[in-house]
């Protein structure tokens, strides 16, 4: 994703946050300086139950790339404790357990600059075949379900990257 658009995105050894929930990125070019605003897409409850659809800014645009990376990490702790208020997330709020280990919610970043070409793309957590001792089971057929819903979408190329 770095080369793309042109800011580091969270390592998965950093916090095991990474990569647990889709990140979409639209990046489109523009006259005006660099920018990324973080939104966060709920429609699914803790249950993984289908909930009126809401969009919720996730805080003001970023103009330092720096800042990106962090402001993901909070994102997607805001996403995996969708029965918390997103905003405590914003300052660095931990929990010691999270409500859910993978979700189908989501973050969208759309990033605009003048160095960037109109894509969009959607990074999606990994297949997984197993769980650790305090993994859950069910995750295993929620993150392949999550990937066969995007894969099954029009206009769906896939790439792959080595970690």
């Amino acid at each position: 994703m770095h080369k793309v658009s042109r800011f580091h995105y969270p390592s998965s050894t950093l916090n095991q946050l990474s990569y647990r929930c889709p990140t979409e990125c639209k990046l489109t070019r523009s006259d005006s300086p660099w920018s990324c605003a973080v939104k966060l897409h709920f429609h699914t409850n803790i249950r993984g139950e289908a909930i009126p659809a809401r969009i919720e800014s996730f805080w003001d645009a970023i103009s330092d790339k720096a800042e990106v990376e962090e402001r993901i990490r909070h994102a997607q702790r805001a996403i995996l404790n969708p029965g918390t208020n997103p905003s405590i997330f914003l300052g660095g709020a931990m929990v010691e357990e999270n409500e859910t280990s993978f979700s189908r919610n989501y973050i969208s970043l759309e990033i605009s600059g003048q160095e960037l070409e109109d894509l969009s793309f959607v990074d999606l957590p990994g297949l997984i075949a197993s769980v650790g001792e305090h993994g859950r089971v069910d995750d295993i057929e929620l993150v392949r379900n999550l990937v066969i819903s995007y894969i099954e979408r029009e206009l769906c190329h896939l790439t792959h990257s080595r970690m």
